[in-house]
């Protein structure tokens, strides 16, 4: 892929996932099926109904979502019976997208400067501080462009 579009893709994705940051702390105890069931007043038994399940159907999946357990077609059908939609996603534990990047990119470029300067040392050839600084800055600069898979190594 070329290095303009991955470039993009990181940035239209972490954009995309900015909105949910606010969003990722929000968890329910007693999980989002039974919130929202009963924040709207309505019975397993009137939800069973909806989404064509029995009340002990619900509550099996309310506990289900609970353990970790459910699966995302369940939760989207149980979504659909109480007139709502499911939205999912993934978001970085702190921080956005590229800050992510960002961070494993500074990671590794150091790693690599580090690697030649000591390989350099042991022939006696080591850089000045200075030079040092500035491979570093370069190598961050060549890695965010190419976003290499070894990134996440």
């Amino acid at each position: 892929m070329k290095k303009h579009k991955k470039r993009l893709i990181l940035k239209q994705v972490s954009t995309k996932l900015a909105a949910f940051n606010l969003l990722s702390p929000i968890q329910q105890p007693s999980g989002w099926i039974n919130t929202i069931r009963t924040a709207l007043n309505m019975s397993l038994s009137q939800l069973g109904k909806r989404a064509g399940k029995t009340a002990q159907g619900i509550r099996a999946l309310e506990q289900r979502e609970k353990s970790g357990s459910i699966t995302l077609q369940s939760l989207r059908a149980i979504a659909e019976a109480m007139d709502m939609k499911l939205v999912y996603t993934i978001v970085p534990k702190s921080g956005t997208l590229e800050e992510m990047v960002n961070e494993k990119v500074a990671l590794k470029a150091r790693e690599i400067v580090n690697r030649t300067s000591n390989s350099m040392a042991l022939e006696n050839q080591e850089n000045a501080k200075a030079k040092l600084l500035e491979a570093f800055a370069e190598k961050k600069i060549e890695l965010k462009n190419e976003m290499p898979k070894f990134l996440w190594d």
